[in-house]
């Protein structure tokens, strides 16, 4: 039987993130050790989701048991697209 799913999500992060795009490395390091112990983890940057953000996530939550939902997120602009994000999986 495989292991519940993990969703991390990272925001938008304001004006910055319109020109450069890191790797979301706080939600990899984060998911190591669930990884570790055989959880089944998505990672869903919706830097590169902007219109479609919701459909995708809707569609991880539903083709698998989710345990969780974890949403890095940062001071500043990035926090009004983590409320957002909290209240769409809370619905």
């Amino acid at each position: 039987m495989p292991m519940p799913r993990v969703i991390m999500i990272f925001p938008m992060q304001g004006f910055s993130g319109t020109y450069v795009r890191h790797a979301p490395l706080s939600l990899l390091y984060a998911s190591a050790g669930l990884v570790k112990h055989g959880y089944d983890i998505k990672i869903l940057d919706t830097r590169l989701h902007m219109g479609d953000w919701q459909e995708r996530l809707r569609q991880m939550i539903v083709e698998a048991p989710t345990l969780a939902v974890g949403i890095s997120v940062m001071s500043g602009r990035p926090i009004r697209n983590a409320i957002d994000i909290g209240r769409f999986v809370k619905s």
